[in-house]
C-alpha cells in the first residue's frame, strides 16, 4: 500500500464508508472508493484481507456487484473454517451474507448455495461450542437464514437478538438481505423497536450532557 494510504488512512475511509451505508447513500459509497483508488492506485491485493473484505462488501453495496463478488472470492477459503474473533465471528458472517446476496442477485445460485451452507454450518459449529452469542453474531445469523429463505426463522432469530441488545438499527435497515421485508409488519415492528431504544437512548445522554 502507498506511504499515504497507511492504516490511519484506511481507518478513516472506512469509517466514512460505514457512515455513508448507514445513511444508505449507496452512490456517495461508489464516489468515495472511486476517489481513493484514483488517488492511491489502489489494489485490493495491496490491501491487509480485512479491508479487502471491507471494499468488496462496500462494492456490493454500492451496487458494482460484480466488483465486489470478485473482490470478496479471493478474501475468503470455504475449504478452512472460520474463526468466531477477531478477523471472523460476526463481521466475517455479515460480508459473507453480502457475498450470498450478492450471488443470488446475479443468477449464480450454486455459488449462493455453497457459500450460504458455509455460513449457516460456520454459525451452528459456533452455537455448539457455545461461541456465538453476541447480539451482532445472532443478527448475522437472522440474515443468513433469510438469505436461506427461512424468514421465519430469521425474524425470531432478529428478535431474540434484539432481546439480547442488539441495536444496530441503520446497518439492519440499509442492508441488502433485509430489503425484501421492508413492508413486512413484523420486521417493521422489530424495526420501530430497535430504533424506539435508540432514540429514548439518544435523549437520556442529551439529558446527562445538558
Amino acid at each position: 500500500v502507498d506511504e499515504a494510504m497507511n492504516p490511519d488512512n484506511l481507518s478513516t475511509v472506512f469509517a466514512r464508508l460505514y457512515e455513508l451505508r448507514m445513511q444508505g447513500r449507496r452512490d456517495g459509497m461508489s464516489e468515495l472508493m472511486d476517489s481513493i483508488i484514483d488517488e492511491y492506485e489502489l489494489d485490493h491485493e495491496q490491501l491487509p484481507f480485512w479491508a479487502a473484505q471491507v471494499m468488496g462488501a462496500a462494492w456490493i453495496t454500492a451496487g458494482e456487484l460484480e466488483r465486489g463478488i470478485e473482490i470478496l472470492e479471493q478474501t475468503f477459503d470455504l475449504s478452512q473454517p472460520m474463526i468466531s474473533t477477531l478477523g471472523g465471528g460476526a463481521f466475517g458472517i455479515s460480508v459473507l451474507n453480502t457475498l450470498v446476496w450478492a450471488y443470488q442477485a446475479t443468477g449464480q445460485d450454486d455459488k449462493a448455495d455453497e457459500t450460504l451452507a458455509y455460513v449457516l454450518d460456520q454459525i451452528e459449529s459456533w452455537q455448539a461450542a457455545g461461541a456465538s452469542g453476541s447480539p451482532s453474531a445472532r443478527a448475522r445469523y437472522a440474515t443468513a437464514l433469510v438469505l436461506s429463505r427461512r424468514v421465519d426463522e430469521g425474524l425470531t432469530e432478529l428478535e431474540q437478538a434484539i432481546d439480547i441488545g442488539y441495536r444496530d438499527y441503520y446497518f439492519t435497515w440499509h442492508d441488502l438481505p433485509w430489503a425484501g421485508l421492508r413492508e413486512d409488519r413484523r420486521f417493521l415492528d422489530l424495526m420501530e423497536r430497535i430504533k424506539t431504544d435508540v432514540d429514548v437512548m439518544v435523549e437520556r445522554i442529551r439529558e446527562v450532557e445538558a
